[in-house]
């Protein structure tokens, strides 16, 4: 829980956190619980799909890193969560 007031922003930016994030569905409460109601919360993240569809790994846990998934999750597990906390596209 971020210290600042319900309703404080007009626009908030989640970039690069729904991967990190242990519980996607509590960051999207706390995104929609800082939002202005009518206001826009913009999300923002690679997949770790992408990477295996390119190649390549994801980063892992280190100096400069973002921690691993805490376990894969599908596109619909976001869309879900976001609808769970009221969100809608």
């Amino acid at each position: 829980r971020l210290p600042l007031w319900r309703g404080s922003a007009d626009l908030t930016l989640l970039s690069l956190q729904l991967g990190a994030c242990e519980e996607p569905e509590a960051l999207f409460a706390e995104a929609r619980r800082l939002t202005v109601p009518g206001g826009l919360v913009h999300a923002i993240d690679v997949h770790p799909f992408v990477y295996h569809a390119a190649g390549m790994e994801p980063l892992r846990e280190g100096p400069g890193r973002a921690p691993a998934m805490a376990r894969p999750r599908l596109i619909a597990d976001y869309l879900d969560g976001a609808a769970e906390a009221g969100l809608s596209l």
